[in-house]
């Protein structure tokens, strides 16, 4: 048996694990509490391949598999032997680009803006085992069906399709709360079959709750699918196949082409189902404290009416 301490090694950052300690044993972290990446991070998460087993500085072990998934500031291997959890951790060092944010920060991002969404009962992949600034082992979801894959395959059968848009209404309906969640884009939301249930991937902590005051300001909050109205206009989740209209009496949706006319139906159908869980709520509000519309009470409101 080897101990501990006749593995440790100066690598000018710290003690760290020497990375010929054990072949396909790999420490990212310092190991001297600070828990801190090793200077060599970049090199030895470059140099990673399946098989590899990965040392936390909480002491767990993750043997990982293929890569996943490699984003802007982490990246996602699946788990070795067990096909139902995927591993994410850092992409790099240091700061990503200039957000003044390390790419570690964007661990603990998802860990936070995973409570807002399981707040809200929005569905969304479940986290089974975490450390903060290092690794999230959550839940592995197939994505054979994404949201662009929903909008551009024409071969999806027909009783399929008509399940898979009652549930993107659904979904739609439970974001009501939110005005914005955290780098919400369209492959990251996926349906999954046996489920019957759109499902978020990823996210971060940027989320925003609507902040309303009486039904006119319900029309112009903005939601997941479309943004708040700014100068430069709103955001739209549609972009590309359904375009939209505003006027005194709302948002109208069109087709960009005739072939698109379902996805416009389908965007008014969302537009219709968050706005009215929207006012339903804040009519709730109004009914147990009346007179009073603040947001505490109308959020309690869309908490309390949730299934």
């Amino acid at each position: 048996m080897v101990s501990l301490t006749a593995l440790l090694s100066f690598d000018g950052d710290g003690y760290g694990i020497g990375n010929d300690a054990w072949a396909g044993q790999v420490h990212l972290f310092q190991m001297d509490g600070l828990h801190r990446q090793v200077g060599d991070y970049i090199v030895k998460v470059n140099s990673l391949e399946p098989g590899d087993e990965l040392i936390f500085s909480n002491g767990k072990k993750v043997t990982i598999g293929k890569l996943l998934g490699s984003g802007n500031t982490t990246l996602v291997f699946e788990i070795a032997g067990d096909p139902g959890q995927a591993l994410r951790i850092p992409k790099s060092s240091g700061e990503f680009r200039t957000q003044g944010a390390s790419y570690s920060d964007f661990v603990n991002a998802f860990l936070m803006g995973n409570w807002t969404l399981k707040r809200w009962k929005i569905p969304s992949v479940e986290i089974i085992d975490a450390y903060p600034g290092q690794y999230v082992i959550a839940e592995r979801i197939p994505t054979r069906y994404t949201f662009t894959a929903f909008l551009e395959n024409y071969e999806i059968p027909p009783p399929l399709r008509k399940d898979m848009k009652k549930a993107l209404v659904e979904f739609a309906r439970k974001t009501a709360p939110l005005e914005t969640i955290g780098d919400f884009h369209s492959d990251q939301l996926v349906y999954v079959q046996d489920r019957k249930e759109w499902v978020l991937l990823d996210w971060t902590d940027r989320s925003r709750t609507v902040a309303l005051g009486d039904e006119k300001s319900i029309r112009n909050a903005g939601n997941a699918f479309l943004s708040k109205k700014t100068f430069g206009g709103r955001a739209n989740f549609f972009e590309g196949f359904a375009e939209y209209a505003e006027d005194s009496k709302g948002i109208h949706w069109f087709p960009t082409e005739p072939r698109y006319r379902w996805v416009s139906e389908l965007a008014a159908e969302i537009q219709h189902a968050i706005e009215t869980e929207r006012v339903n709520a804040l009519t709730l509000a109004k009914t147990r404290v009346p007179g009073n519309r603040c947001l505490s009470t109308f959020l309690d409101s869309m908490i309390s009416g949730r299934r």
